[in-house]
């Protein structure tokens, strides 16, 4: 038999074939000399039967055997779920009973326990990985993080549990949301309906980086969310009824203005001098509106008073316009050259007027008269049926020149009248007087009458002529009163002076023992040729007080000045202590008329209106008026005052008064009197105060 020379073939032999393995063969087995030494006896070597290198006893390989070329590593899974336990493992060419091909358990006691959690890449170390980049195992690996959602892994102060900073660029706490309500740095935004960039309430805010819906307004001060031009940075159109800039004032006075510019020019009689005294006198038919007062002391038999009751507005002539006409009864009684609004004294709810008339000769030869009419007025009336007559019953003491309605000096709650007596001799030659009548006083002689008579200082001080009540200086709850006297010598030849009585004096007494004395600080500056309360100028809580010296030179001759006099005022003081106001030019008169004009920017101070009549700014002695908003600079040159209004005729400025709603809208407004006007005819003026 030839023999294959690496090859024995027996019959019913396993065949070995080197580099394969062992086959089963039906005829023979065949052994590869190559692979393995044939040993049929007494070898180690069993072919054909079980043996030591991994044979069985059915002629195959036991479980796990190690003759493969690649054993592999197998793992002990316990508990069944098909995860190894990676601390059990054994090598083989296949699995042993109860092992699989991975190390993958975290607990192999436990089939609820697998791979373990999933961790995340956390290359900056804050804590938090990123979803992109993850492995499953049972402990942390260094350089992972147990949780995602970190959006910048190369920033450790951005992450999931980064607090929101409105001052960084990013999105700190990676919610895709960098503008969050409350964060760091935030800005508090007010809510802004109408999307003007104010709010209307200052506690209705929220706090975001940025301007979140309708929190979006970095201020308040809206005062009407629901208009987009009405806001704090609106600018004002005026007399559209609307505060567009929302500072609750109206279009403020200012400028350059002639007298022709005015709401209402009201024109007398021939030669009734219209505008020699002009008042505000309250609202006498209790229509809501304040009625005007003029004065036209040369017209008709014993001069005229007009009532124009608010807010008749345009070009009248008093003779047919007026709502009331109250004529003096005999000649050069010069009835309305005196007049004042006086409180309700009767109790019927209407204020009172008060005329004074000084060349009257009811009770003696130019001794003067003062009339009070209950309010309302209407229609023409003679003095003579006034509801309550004055009178002195002395020649030449021209009382009603100067006149005043007093709240109340008394004390007693009930309104009191002071009435002034230029020519009065008791303390000497035109001394003057002042008298205080309690209210609501009867007919009869103003001497019998008088609760308190003060006497002028000096002979020829002309005490009396112009007086004004002027609040309460002293916080007592009296009001006081201020007494000019323009021909006082105390500063030097007629330099004049002013006088204050507090509220509740009696009885008779001498000027110059009053609780306050202010003193003209020149020869002939006439201060107190003209008196007023200025109500408070400088915001101090405390009433001021002005005066006017029209005859001082220090702007040149006779160019005039105004003072303003901070209260409280008590002792003796010169006017150089005190705010001045100089004329523009020399001639011009300033300060022959004062009056207070009220609050017309709403600031808290009130403004002042002097009245320069000799001004020959737009027309030769055309005068002027010089409206000043307080407080004002001491040495200021009214030229350069907030408002110059200029007479195109006839002295403007002779008289002004202020402080009072004529019209109906909520604002003070001016009242102006020309006398010379339209040849000695005289007019007044009514300037609107703005508004809105």
């Amino acid at each position: 038999m030839s023999q294959d020379p690496s090859t024995h073939r027996l019959p019913g032999a396993l065949q070995l074939v080197a580099g394969v393995g062992v086959i089963l063969q039906s005829a023979c087995t065949v052994i590869s000399q190559d692979a393995y030494d044939f040993r049929t006896g007494g070898g180690d070597e069993v072919v054909d039967g079980g043996g030591t290198d991994g044979g069985s006893p059915d002629g195959g390989l036991a479980d796990g055997g190690t003759d493969c070329p690649d054993p592999l590593t197998w793992y002990r899974d316990s508990d069944g779920d098909g995860l190894g336990d990676p601390d059990v493992s054994e090598e083989g060419c296949d699995p042993p009973d109860g092992y699989v091909d991975n190390a993958d358990d975290c607990d192999d006691s436990d089939p609820e326990v697998g791979t373990g959690p999933t961790w995340y890449l956390d290359d900056d170390g804050d804590g938090y990985g990123t979803a992109e980049q993850t492995v499953e195992a049972c402990t942390l690996p260094d350089g992972y993080a147990d949780q995602a959602g970190d959006c910048d892994d190369g920033d450790d102060a951005v992450n999931p549990g980064a607090a929101e900073d409105c001052a960084t660029p990013y999105d700190d706490d990676c919610d895709a949301e960098p503008n969050e309500q409350d964060a760091l740095s935030c800005t508090e935004f007010f809510l802004d309906l109408d999307g003007d960039g104010y709010g209307t309430n200052p506690i209705d805010s929220q706090c975001w980086c940025e301007p979140h819906g309708e929190y979006r307004a970095a201020a308040v001060g809206d005062c009407d969310d629901a208009l987009l031009d009405v806001n704090p940075g609106a600018t004002e159109i005026c007399f559209d009824g609307v505060d567009n800039d929302c500072d609750g004032v109206g279009c403020r006075l200012s400028g350059d203005w002639a007298s022709g510019e005015a709401d209402l020019i009201a024109t007398g009689p021939t030669g009734a001098r219209a505008g020699e005294r002009v008042a505000f006198v309250g609202d006498l038919d209790a229509d809501g509106d304040t009625e005007a007062a003029m004065g036209a002391p040369d017209g008709g038999t014993g001069g005229l008073t007009y009532v124009v009751r608010g807010p008749v507005l345009g070009t009248i002539g008093l003779e047919f316009d007026a709502h009331s006409r109250l004529d003096g009864q005999s000649a050069n009684d010069h009835a309305g050259r005196g007049l004042s609004g006086l409180p309700d004294i009767d109790g019927d709810g209407h204020p009172e007027l008060i005329i004074g008339a000084p060349g009257a000769d009811v009770g003696a030869t130019d001794g003067g008269a003062v009339y009070i009419f209950h309010g309302p007025t209407a229609g023409s009336a003679s003095l003579g049926a006034a509801d309550i007559t004055l009178v002195e019953d002395r020649s030449y003491q021209y009382a009603g020149r100067g006149v005043a309605g007093v709240p109340d000096f008394t004390g007693d709650g009930v309104p009191d009248i002071v009435i002034g007596a230029s020519g009065d001799d008791s303390a000497g030659n035109q001394a003057g007087v002042a008298w205080v009548l309690a209210g609501p006083p009867t007919d009869g002689v103003i001497s019998d009458l008088a609760v308190a008579e003060l006497w002028g200082a000096a002979a020829g001080d002309q005490a009396g002529r112009e007086l004004a009540a002027i609040g309460d200086i002293d916080g007592d709850g009296l009001t006081d009163v201020a007494v000019g006297a323009h021909f006082n010598d105390d500063g030097g030849s007629n330099a004049g002076a002013v006088y204050i009585v507090l509220g509740g004096a009696t009885g008779g007494a001498s000027l110059d023992d009053a609780d306050g004395t202010l003193i003209g600080r020149d020869a002939t500056d006439l201060a107190g040729h003209a008196v007023a309360g200025a109500g408070d100028v400088d915001g101090d809580g405390t009433p001021d007080l002005l005066i006017g010296a029209d005859g001082r030179d220090s702007a040149g001759e006779n160019a005039g000045a105004a003072y303003v006099v901070l209260g409280p005022v008590s002792g003796v003081h010169p006017l150089d202590d005190e705010i001045e106001l100089l004329g523009e030019a020399a001639g011009d008169g300033a300060g022959a008329a004062v009056a207070s004009a009220g609050d017309l920017d709403h600031d808290g101070r009130a403004e002042i209106i002097v009245g320069a009549p000799g001004s020959d700014r737009l027309a030769i002695d055309g005068g002027a008026a010089y409206l000043v908003y307080g407080p004002p600079a001491d040495g200021l040159d009214l030229g350069s005052a907030d408002l110059v209004i200029a007479g195109e005729d006839g002295a403007l400025g002779s008289s002004v008064a202020g402080g009072a709603d004529y019209d109906g809208d909520g604002e003070p407004d001016i009242m102006l009197g020309a006398p010379d006007a339209d040849g000695t005819a005289g007019q007044v003026m009514i300037f609107l105060g703005g508004g809105l």
